[in-house]
């Protein structure tokens, strides 16, 4: 079996390892980046030091969870459409989702789903991008959102949930 266009023919099965392959590099960029990041600072000390002999197989496992989450997140795209929310807030606790860099907030959807059937309809997603845009106008981004929600539920004292670089 052959993908052909005009120009090419490619084995299906290189297509699938080119796609296979980056659901394992784009884990394996992002913690090196991390590694150099914090050498470079300084700050990687204190992170081994914290974690002591589980410095590398925390960093093993964080690489395996980033593994399966770029595949969940793949997977579950094209559902992100149902997170949008119309514009009239629930009653009760204001939950607030903020995804992790690099992710999107298909990243919720679950939790959407199990909190709906547990009866919660006051929830907030926001999100960002963090492929082609600098961090800092995200976070004066969730400032803002952060205001409107609670502009929107001035009584309610808000649950705010995020994920980070896979706990780091």
């Amino acid at each position: 079996m052959t993908c052909s266009g005009r120009w090419f023919t490619i084995p299906a099965m290189n297509v699938f390892l080119c796609i296979l392959s980056v659901f394992f590099v784009t884990p394996l960029l992002r913690y090196l980046g991390f590694y150099m990041v914090n050498r470079r600072t300084g700050e990687l000390r204190d992170i081994r030091d914290r974690l002591g002999p589980d410095f590398w197989p925390s960093l093993v496992w964080a690489y395996c969870t980033g593994v399966f989450s770029e595949i969940l997140v793949v997977l579950a795209a094209p559902f992100a459409p149902l997170l949008k929310r119309d514009n009239v807030p629930g009653e009760g606790t204001p939950i607030i989702f903020v995804h992790g860099l690099y992710h999107n907030i298909s990243a919720w959807l679950f939790f959407q789903i199990f909190l709906a059937r547990a009866g919660h309809r006051n929830v907030y997603f926001y999100g960002y991008n963090s492929f082609t845009k600098p961090f800092a106008p995200a976070a004066e981004g969730l400032v803002e959102f952060l205001e409107q929600v609670l502009a929107e539920n001035p009584v309610a004292r808000p649950c705010l949930s995020g994920t980070a670089w896979e706990g780091w």
